[in-house]
């Protein structure tokens, strides 16, 4: 078993390396999200509201499962920089549905596998539980 922070390292850098990787659906200016998509451990998905909104994402557990979430910073002096901050987990129960809010993020399922079964890219309204509402 990989220590938590090496493990922790590890996935904050394959993330960045999606986001940074040119061509990647993790650096498009599109979600590469959508309702109907299941996610296992180790995948990952892109979710980017609205400019100036923030969007709501809900997720049906279909076994026990864990979520991490990053906000994923963009800034453009000289050049487009990248950069990925990793949130919260969630925990999802097998049948259990939550939603988040999001604006410029992606999730990774550590454990476990999940559903994607709402994605609204502009309103909010939901809880902040990846911590996905800053910036």
């Amino acid at each position: 078993m990989i220590p938590l922070p090496i493990r922790r390292a590890l996935l904050l850098s394959m993330t960045f390396a999606l986001v940074a990787t040119s061509g990647s659906s993790l650096a498009s200016n599109t979600s590469s999200a959508n309702v109907g998509d299941v996610l296992r451990a180790g995948d990952q998905t892109r979710v980017k509201a609205l400019i100036g909104s923030t969007g709501c994402m809900e997720l049906r557990g279909l076994s026990d499962s864990e979520v991490q979430g990053y906000q994923i910073i963009e800034s453009y002096r000289g050049g487009l920089t990248t950069t990925v901050k990793d949130r919260d987990r969630e925990r999802w129960r097998e049948g259990e549905t939550k939603r988040f809010d999001f604006r410029n993020s992606a999730i990774m399922v550590l454990s476990g596998s999940v559903e994607i079964t709402e994605i609204n890219r502009s309103g909010g309204g939901c809880p902040d539980r990846l911590g996905l509402r800053v910036g």
